[in-house]
């Protein structure tokens, strides 16, 4: 493909999107690949590299996305998301969709048959499965998690040899509790948040290529470390101690 008509890669479309230096780019789920973005226009979006429309329709974009997401999009729109960007679907079928509301931005986007959802708002930019796995372990008013012994599949996904089946499973929760965890992130003790990225990042270092995963990253294993890295952030988090938001 000539250099010129290629589309913006994952991670140099979120910087752009969310205002980012190329230098902090992360990629989608995993934060390691770092790239120089595109020109970003006035309106903060970047400007598109080669052939990509925006039309601002939805329902162009919904069937780029993965299927087990698809049924979020939907339900974020009747929730009352305002649609805020949609373009493409282009080559290697590259789309975006980014919704708001209140305040909170929900960007889906979609290359190659695979689609990264991000939670952004005052600058932070959360991948999904991240803050699922957060929302899920904090407490819902009684002092119980909102999701008792919840396996966070998404995460999972990231570290286990059965990649694709716990992707599935991760976007499936996704999409069951993504409409509360948007609510939820409106006010959310990002430090949670911090501590399952700063759990993923320890696993990054010490794993193996996901081709030849050692026999210690089971998802049994994976689930085990990030309840115990929840456990021990909430520990000194619990109701009435202070927040690092």
């Amino acid at each position: 493909m000539n250099e010129t008509n290629r589309p913006p890669s994952l991670g140099q479309r979120i910087a752009a999107w969310v205002g980012l230096s190329p230098a902090s780019s992360t990629r989608a789920g995993s934060g390691g690949t770092r790239a120089t973005g595109p020109r970003v226009a006035s309106t903060g979006f970047p400007e598109p590299v080669g052939p990509a429309p925006r039309h601002n329709d939805p329902e162009l974009v919904i069937p780029t996305i993965e299927a087990e997401l698809q049924p979020l999009a939907r339900e974020l729109l009747g929730a009352g998301f305002a649609v805020i960007e949609a373009w493409g679907p282009v080559q290697m079928a590259c789309a975006g969709l980014l919704l708001e509301r209140d305040g909170t931005q929900v960007l889906f986007d979609a290359e190659r048959g695979m689609t990264s959802a991000h939670l952004i708002r005052d600058g932070r930019n959360i991948w999904l499965g991240a803050a699922v796995a957060a929302w899920a372990r904090s407490s819902n008013g009684d002092g119980e998690p909102n999701v008792p012994g919840f396996t966070p599949w998404s995460l999972i996904s990231l570290f286990t040899w059965e990649q694709r089946e716990n992707r599935k499973a991760g976007a499936q929760q996704e999409t069951r509790y993504g409409l509360a965890v948007c609510a939820w992130f409106a006010n959310a003790d990002l430090g949670a948040i911090d501590a399952v990225e700063a759990e993923r990042r320890a696993l990054d270092a010490s794993s193996r290529s996901i081709a030849r995963p050692t026999p210690e990253e089971t998802a049994e294993v994976v689930a085990a470390r990030y309840a115990d890295a929840l456990d021990r952030y909430f520990a000194g988090h619990g109701p009435g101690a202070p927040s690092d938001r």
